[in-house]
């Protein structure tokens, strides 16, 4: 043998465990995200209902939550800043 066959060869006993390793990796994220999926499905669910404390919104005042825009496809942010 020669070339990059003698070089590789004497590695070759380990490909399996590096395969066994990487493939561990990748289901360990691949559970992490599923996980997460999941969570953000059951949570995200949640119906609430605050007060809009925002003075140039139409409903200002009321109280509004996922309940009040029903039928409608609606986007939540909540940020504070000062």
């Amino acid at each position: 043998m020669g070339g990059w066959v003698s070089v590789v060869a004497p590695y070759l006993k380990y490909a399996n465990w590096i395969y066994i390793i990487y493939m561990s990796i990748v289901f360990l994220r691949m559970k992490k995200i599923t996980v997460l999926f999941i969570t953000s499905i059951i949570l995200g669910q949640y119906d609430y209902s605050l007060e809009d404390i925002n003075p140039t919104s139409e409903y200002y005042g009321n109280n509004v939550g996922t309940s009040f825009f029903e039928g409608n496809i609606t986007l939540h942010y909540f940020g504070h800043f000062t």
